[in-house]
C-alpha cells in the first residue's frame, strides 16, 4: 500500500454497519514477564554481554522508536528486543529464547511490520542493522545476467541500486524503501512482476536460523545445516525453500540473507501517468473509465507494468469534484522499441471526455528510478485487507465489470466521516502466471489474477475502541469478495475465519509438512501463519515429553515413532527424534 491510497473524507456509509466477530488468536504457552520461569535481571545482563549488538528493554532509550509501527493500531510491546549486528546474534537470541521458553519474532522496520512481526512480552529479534550487500557479479551458474546477495536488513533501494552499477534490474516488492526482509516470504509483488516473475520467483538463496539456533542455507533443491566448528549436513529437500519464500513471513526461522536473480536492464524506460477524477456535482463522471480499464488490464501487453491507484481527496481548486483515479504505468523499453508500447495509444485514446484531467509521458533511465517516484504508506491507524481480482468472475455475467467498478465507487464516496478510504491495484499477469522454478506453493489465486486489490480503511484516534472502523472495514471487504479470491500474504484483514484457504490455496497441506519437518514443536508462532493453530504442551516429564496437542501433530508424530519401531530402527523406550529439534524439547 502506498501514501498516495489516502483518501477522501466522505459521506457516511449507506446502511447500517455490519458488527463481525473477531478472530480469536491464542499464541502457545510460553514465558512471560512475571512468570517464574521468565529470564532474571542477572541473566538477561549476561545474554546481553554475549551480543555485539544491543540489548533493547521497555525503560531503555531507543526502545520506543523500535516498537511503536507505523501502523499504530498494531503496536505491541515485546519485552525484550535484541538488534541484532550479526547472524551470531540472531543464533544467540534464538538459543536464548529456546532455553527459557520465550516468544520469539522478528523484525526489521516500523513500516513494513504486520501482526507477524512483533507481541507483547515476547522477544523481539530487530535485523534493522543487518544491511550488507555482497556477492553482486553480472553471471553466474545460477544465473544469466548475475546475482546479489543482501542482508535481511537492507533496503529494495540500497540492492538495487548496487544492480544499477552493473546495469541490471532486480525484482522488487512495490515499496522500495521496506527492508528485503519484510517483503520477500509474503509473496512480494512489484513493478517487474509481469516481466519476470513475482519477488519469490526471482530468489535463488536464503539464509536462515532455524528454531534451534541453527545457521541453515536453502536454495530450490538443498537444504545445508551448519552446526559450528566444521560440521556441516546437506540434504535435498524443496520444501523448506518453498516455504520461506512462499510461506509468509515467521512461522521457519528467522531470515538473515537473500540471494536474489539478477536480469538485463533496457536502455530506458517510458513513464506514462493518466489522471482521470471520479465525482464531479454529484455525479460518478469516472464511471466509464473504470469499465474501460476493467476490460483493458487483462489485454495489457507484458511489457508493460505499474499500478491503478484510486484516491478520493477534495479537488483543492474545484469544490464540486472528489475523487481520483491515476494510472501510472510503464513500458519496459526505449519508446516505440516493439509494437506492443502502442498499446498506449489505446489507453490515451479512450474517449473519457468529461473525466479525464491529465496525460503525461516520461523517459525514465531505469525501473529503479521509477519506483522512487512512487510514495510511502504514511502512519496512522488503518485496518488493510486484499484480493486478488479474477477476471473470469467479473466476465461471468454480461455487466460484471460494471458492478465492479460500482463497489469501488461505492466504496470511494460512502466511508464514515471520520475514516479514509483508498485502494491500490498492482497489475499482475505475464510471468507471475508461471511458477519460476520446478516446484512453487504460491496461493493459486496469485497466478491466475491480473491484479492484486490492496485497500485500507484509515481514521483518527487513540485506539480506546477501533471496533467500528474495522467493522466498517470489514464491510467494504466483502463487498470485494465476489469479484476476487485469495488473500495478498503482505496486506490482508487479520481476521480471516479461512485463513489457511485465503492465504495459501490447495497449498497448505505442502506448507505445513514443511513446518513439521523443520519445527514439529512449533516454537516459532505468529497469528495466521502456518501452525498457527497447533499448541504445545510445555509440561517435560516422562509422561508428556513435549507432545503437541493439537490432534494433527500429535498423530503424525506417533506414527512416524510407531513406523520406526516396525523397522526396527527405534528402541521401545525411545522417542522419535526429528533432526531440527533442540534436545529441550525431549527433555524428561
Amino acid at each position: 500500500m502506498r501514501a498516495a491510497v489516502t483518501v477522501l473524507l466522505g459521506c457516511a456509509l449507506l446502511g447500517a454497519v455490519t458488527a463481525h466477530t473477531r478472530q480469536d488468536k491464542i499464541p502457545p504457552n510460553r514465558c512471560l514477564p512475571g512468570q517464574n520461569c521468565f529470564p532474571s535481571r542477572q541473566a538477561l545482563k549476561e545474554f546481553a554481554a554475549t551480543l555485539s549488538g544491543q540489548l533493547l528493554q521497555p525503560f531503555d532509550a531507543g526502545y520506543a522508536s523500535v516498537v511503536n509501527l507505523n501502523n499504530a493500531r498494531l503496536t505491541r510491546h515485546p519485552y525484550i528486543i535484541v538488534m541484532a549486528e550479526s547472524v551470531a546474534d540472531v543464533q544467540r537470541a534464538m538459543k536464548f529464547a529456546r532455553k527459557h521458553q520465550l516468544m520469539v519474532f522478528s523484525q526489521i522496520s516500523v513500516t513494513g511490520a504486520s501482526p507477524r512481526n512483533t507481541y507483547d512480552g515476547a522477544m523481539q529479534i530487530n535485523l534493522s542493522r543487518m544491511t550488507t550487500i555482497s556477492g553482486l557479479v553480472d553471471n553466474s551458474l545460477r544465473s544469466e545476467f548475475g546475482e546479489v546477495t543482501a542482508e535481511a536488513g537492507a533496503s529494495w533501494d540500497s540492492v538495487y541500486s548496487q544492480a544499477r552499477t552493473i546495469n541490471r534490474d532486480l525484482v522488487t516488492g512495490d515499496d522500495i524503501t521496506y527492508p528485503v526482509g519484510d517483503s520477500v516470504g509474503n509473496g512480494a509483488i512489484g513493478p517487474l512482476v509481469k516481466i519476470y516473475g513475482l519477488v519469490s520467483d526471482n530468489v535463488l538463496e536464503v539464509q536462515i536460523v532455524t528454531a534451534d539456533g541453527n545457521l541453515v542455507t536453502v536454495d530450490e533443491y538443498n537444504v545445508e545445516v551448519n552446526f559450528g566448528e566444521g560440521l556441516q549436513r546437506r540434504t535435498f529437500d524443496p520444501s523448506l525453500f518453498n516455504a520461506i519464500t512462499e510461506g509468509g513471513i515467521g512461522p521457519w526461522g528467522v531470515v538473515v540473507g537473500y540471494t536474489f536473480k539478477l536480469h538485463a536492464a533496457p536502455a530506458g524506460i517510458v513513464h506514462v501517468v493518466v489522471r482521470y477524477k471520479l465525482w464531479e456535482a454529484g455525479t460518478y463522471v469516472g464511471q466509464n473509465v473504470l469499465n474501460f480499464l476493467a476490460g483493458a488490464v487483462p489485454v495489457l501487453p507484458d511489457t508493460w507494468g505499474g499500478f491503478i491507484n484510486i484516491e478520493g481527496t477534495p479537488s483543492q481548486t474545484e469544490p464540486e469534484v472528489k475523487g481520483f483515479l491515476e494510472l501510472n504505468i510503464f513500458y519496459y523499453g526505449l519508446l516505440g522499441a516493439t509494437s506492443d508500447y502502442y498499446f498506449v495509444d489505446t489507453i490515451t485514446g479512450f474517449d473519457s471526455t468529461g473525466s479525464l484531467l491529465s496525460v503525461t509521458v516520461n523517459n525514465r533511465s531505469s525501473v529503479l528510478d521509477y519506483s522512487r517516484l512512487q510514495g510511502s504508506l504514511p502512519p496512522g491507524r488503518y485496518y488493510g485487507f486484499s484480493t486478488f481480482v479474477q477476471y473470469d468472475k467479473i466476465l461471468a455475467t454480461e455487466d460484471g465489470g460494471e458492478k465492479f467498478s460500482d463497489v469501488l465507487l461505492f466504496t470511494l464516496n460512502n466511508p464514515t466521516i471520520e475514516s479514509q478510504f483508498g485502494c491500490y491495484g498492482q497489475l499482475l499477469g505475464g510471468a507471475s502466471m508461471t511458477a519460476g522454478r520446478n516446484h512453487s506453493v504460491v496461493n493459486p489465486a496469485v497466478r491466475s489474477s491480473y491484479l492484486s486489490l490492496q485497500c485500507a480503511l484509515f481514521w483518527e484516534g487513540t485506539g480506546v475502541d477501533d471496533s467500528y472502523f474495522i467493522d466498517h472495514a470489514l464491510d467494504y471487504a466483502a463487498m470485494f469478495a465476489p469479484y476476487g479470491e485469495g488473500r495478498y500474504l503482505g496486506w490482508h484483514e487479520e481476521d480471516l475465519a479461512d485463513w489457511k484457504h485465503q492465504l495459501h490455496g490447495d497449498q497448505y497441506a505442502h506448507l505445513i509438512d514443511a513446518k513439521i519437518r523443520y519445527d514439529i514443536d512449533n516454537f516459532l508462532w505468529c497469528p495466521n501463519c502456518v501452525g498457527n493453530d497447533f499448541r504445545v504442551d510445555c509440561r517435560y516429564n516422562n509422561e508428556h515429553r513435549g507432545l503437541m496437542i493439537s490432534g494433527y501433530l500429535a498423530s503424525h508424530r506417533q506414527n512416524m515413532r510407531m513406523r520406526r519401531r516396525q523397522q526396527g530402527g527405534l528402541l521401545a523406550n525411545h522417542d522419535f527424534r526429528h533432526p531440527y529439534i533442540s534436545s529441550m524439547t525431549m527433555h524428561d
